[in-house]
């Protein structure tokens, strides 16, 4: 596992995810996205990082996750690592921010993915209990880049819940697979799933090359 340590949001956090397929980027990737591909071929152009604008539920997010970071600790007894980045062992393009790492010992390891949403729809979370299909990218971005992967736990938390503010579900590579991102379109497999990202991503170098010679 490819780790560097920096603190998420910062400018040198921001230099590392520039021109890269990251956790968010993962799904445009996979559907050949030329938008994407415009962005990433100007990121890599760029000269200067800019400030990333947040909306109102992002900022949310960030102020909540240390607080379900700890109920999350509380409820499992895991101790969770903060680390800033992680790489692709092999592909220098991909990468993604978790939110969480957990040493299980033996090499082998899991991940927290956390998210803070509106009240409605952290019920809408626990009653389907199952992979929410708008995460199944960016949740399978873990497995992509982190081979040793065991588990990754999707934790929905509610500051405003007083009777169930955290829902923790536990995820192996086959359940993100296997669950839909579009109406009765699945991944597959991660064989698949590295065929199409890998490939939009030499796409993109190709590109690039082209634009700068």
């Amino acid at each position: 596992m490819n780790v560097i340590n920096c603190i998420q949001g910062s400018s040198e956090w921001r230099s590392l995810r520039l021109g890269k397929i990251t956790g968010t980027r993962l799904g445009d990737a996979f559907k050949g996205s030329e938008a994407l591909k415009n962005t990433l071929i100007a990121e890599r152009m760029a000269t200067y990082v800019p400030e990333t604008i947040s909306s109102r539920a992002m900022q949310r997010g960030n102020e909540l996750e240390p607080f379900a970071r700890k109920l999350y600790e509380k409820r499992t007894g895991w101790t969770v690592e903060e680390v800033g980045f992680i790489t692709h062992p092999t592909r220098p393009d991909f990468g993604l921010s978790p939110d969480g790492i957990i040493s299980l010992g033996c090499m082998n390891v899991t991940a927290v993915e956390i998210k803070c949403p509106a009240s409605k729809t952290h019920i809408q979370y626990m009653r389907q209990n199952t992979v929410p299909q708008e995460y199944v990218f960016q949740l399978s971005a873990y497995f992509l880049n982190i081979p040793n992967l065991h588990t990754i736990d999707f934790v929905s938390y509610d500051e405003l819940n007083e009777v169930r503010p955290i829902h923790i579900l536990t995820l192996k590579l086959e359940d993100i697979l296997n669950a839909e991102y579009g109406k009765g379109k699945t991944i597959g497999s991660i064989g698949n799933l590295e065929s199409k990202a890998f490939a939009f991503a030499d796409s993109v170098e190709a590109e690039y090359q082209r634009l700068i010679f």
